[in-house]
């Protein structure tokens, strides 16, 4: 699995996965990025963000074919709940409700979770919600890309 971390310094590649119940990591390098271009995983300047992926070494372009994207934001809130077992429409409608009571937006919002641990009839997850069109500035990117 090769995931990709942008910060506000660089852009992280790791190419890892499970061997025989312990990672095995197979690549991992970190490259810089100009002052300005992200900041707090808010892309700034899209033609500088694109241009720093072009630059990167063949060996770290050929692993960008299907990635796993690390979002790290302060703006786009995640919480921790117990809920029951659920199917996954009625899961995120939930969610979707939940963050609306906390905090009604004006934006569209994307609601998404993960299971951490289900036991009989519920389940633990981790959700987040975060603006369309903060996805859609990293989505555009990476179509242009062709990642």
């Amino acid at each position: 699995m090769v995931t990709v971390h942008i910060t506000n310094e660089c852009i992280k590649i790791l190419d890892a996965g499970y061997r025989g119940g312990k990672l095995k990591v197979k690549y991992s390098q970190r490259f810089p990025l100009d002052e300005g271009i992200v900041e707090d995983s808010e892309i700034l300047a899209p033609d500088l963000l694109e241009k720093a992926f072009r630059e990167l070494p063949q060996g770290a372009k050929r692993r960008l074919k299907k990635i796993k994207f690390v979002i790290g934001s302060h703006n786009y809130p995640s919480n921790k709940w117990t809920i029951p077992v659920m199917p996954e429409s009625k899961t995120l409608k939930y969610i979707e409700g939940e963050y609306n009571l906390k905090a009604p937006r004006e934006v569209r919002m994307v609601y998404d979770y993960m299971v951490l641990k289900e036991e009989g009839k519920t389940r633990t997850i981790l959700s987040v919600a975060s603006a369309e069109a903060y996805l859609d500035s990293y989505l555009n990117l990476f179509k242009k890309l062709k990642i």
